[in-house]
């Protein structure tokens, strides 16, 4: 289930190397399927559509490898054109899972109709690397990869079942701009 993850991170710097972010995103995806190997009782093809939604709100402390810039006299502030940084967060993420369309009973081979969903909220965790890319002196692209950790219970229509893993690597991009 790839695919973009809009996002929005609010950074707050804690001293020269140190920043502490809100971060928030959401991603959704949604695929179709089939059983391969039967058909219902009008000939057609037994299909289904998964959903599933992942938003995720974590608290984030960034170390900066080296200075993001600096300054020359009392106003004057030159930033680096590339700033290395790794970081690590943790907090809830929210996920939805749902399957609706048709299913085979494998006991009786009788096929029905449902929609089946799992939601909740779950903690996270994540460990993340990228850079910095100076731009103009207000606007840097920042680049980064994270590996992001969550687990979770299934409810409901899936009560019963194994966990949810909800963890995966991301890349993302986007802009940053400094007041």
């Amino acid at each position: 289930f790839g695919g973009v993850t809009p996002g929005a991170d609010a950074p707050v710097a804690v001293g020269q190397r140190f920043e502490i972010a809100l971060d928030a995103g959401w991603s959704h995806a949604r695929k179709g399927s089939e059983f391969r190997k039967f058909i219902d009782n009008k000939n057609m093809p037994i299909e289904q559509n998964t959903t599933f939604d992942r938003v995720p709100l974590t608290a984030n402390l960034r170390y900066y490898l080296t200075p993001a810039g600096r300054s020359i006299g009392a106003l004057a502030w030159i930033p680096r054109k590339v700033v290395p940084w790794v970081g690590a967060g943790g907090g809830m993420m929210y996920y939805r899972f749902r399957q609706d369309g048709d299913f085979v009973d494998f006991k009786t081979g009788n096929v029905f109709s449902s929609n089946l969903e799992s939601s909740d909220w779950t903690p996270t965790l994540q460990g993340m690397g990228g850079a910095d890319f100076t731009l103009t002196l207000h606007v840097a692209i920042r680049a980064d990869a994270r590996y992001v950790w969550a687990k979770a219970d299934l409810t409901r229509s899936f009560a019963g079942f194994n966990p949810i893993d909800l963890s995966g690597v991301q890349g993302t991009l986007g802009l940053t701009y400094r007041l």
